[in-house]
């Protein structure tokens, strides 16, 4: 019997010797070895928005560091969709587990399990729903955790998330949302943009705000059961007003940026760029002619 206990210990550790190696040789999708393209963006010397163009005709876009945004945001959207990030290796297995349990009881297929590396690879790479393409995610989300630190995993995650109206990341949707940077959102304010890449088009605050409140509702007991927030602080989240920016897209020096976008290249460039014009002085000359 202690033979057999070595043999098949010997066993596993081969398969798990092998498994841990392929997935270190599993390289990183081509699809998240360069940052997706940023919208070319105007500020004037002091940083007031201008105008943000669209990439591709299809969406807005803006790079962030993890560092500029908001604690509450990464704990809303850790609360929400992946409370045990930091404790599993691309794939959480209790979620597993309970999924399946789930889905022989109803005898249909539910959702709640994928990970926020598991998310990070299927909106990088989508494909169809199916069991080959899952367990396909699976591994190349495992795979990414030997390559990537969590943080890195989590800040490509915010720059790529779909918050709806065609903004993408956490930097265009906190301005669109709330004309804030992402670094100073409230516990509310974070835990409605959390809500939001759940349903993109059907949570849209501007069109069904009870639909996105009750999410938002959702997220802030998620955060105060992990810890996130005790009990006075998500009674005074629970209690804040929402007020969101209007919808429309800043469109400010109109032939001032018109101007900038005619020189070659400057667009291709994206990225925030920082112009000379000063806006409240020109609105101010505006107003005197």
């Amino acid at each position: 019997m202690r033979k057999k206990a070595l043999m098949v210990a010997g066993a596993v550790a081969v398969v798990w010797i092998g498994t841990e190696l392929a997935l270190r040789l599993t390289p990183v999708l081509d699809a998240l070895a360069a940052p997706p393209a940023e919208s070319a963006g105007f500020v004037d010397r002091h940083g007031q928005s201008l105008r943000v163009l669209l990439v591709d005709d299809e969406r807005y876009a803006q790079r962030v560091a993890l560092d500029d945004i908001s604690p509450h945001w990464i704990a809303a959207t850790l609360s929400a969709e992946d409370k045990r990030f930091y404790c599993h290796s691309g794939v959480d297995w209790l979620a597993v587990v309970r999924a399946m349990k789930d889905a022989v009881t109803t005898g249909q297929i539910g959702s709640g399990a994928s990970t926020i590396t598991q998310q990070l690879v299927k909106i990088s790479d989508p494909s169809p729903r199916t069991w080959r393409s899952k367990v396909r995610e699976m591994w190349t989300a495992c795979a990414l955790e030997r390559h990537w630190s969590k943080e890195q995993i989590l800040e490509e995650y915010f720059n790529r998330l779909d918050y709806g109206n065609l903004q993408f990341g956490a930097a265009s949707a906190s301005r669109f949302y709330f004309q804030k940077p992402p670094a100073d959102l409230s516990p509310a304010e974070a835990a409605l943009l959390a809500s939001l890449p759940r349903a993109p088009t059907r949570l849209d605050p501007h069109r069904d705000f009870e639909a996105t409140r009750n999410r938002q509702l959702y997220v802030l007991d998620r955060m105060q059961a992990a810890g996130f927030l005790n009990a006075e602080a998500a009674r005074r989240a629970v209690a804040e007003p929402i007020i969101l920016a209007s919808p429309l897209h800043d469109f400010e020096a109109p032939h001032f940026v018109d101007l900038l976008l005619k020189r070659q290249g400057i667009v291709d460039r994206g990225g925030e760029m920082r112009t000379t014009l000063d806006l409240n002085l020109n609105r101010k000359v505006t107003q005197i002619l």
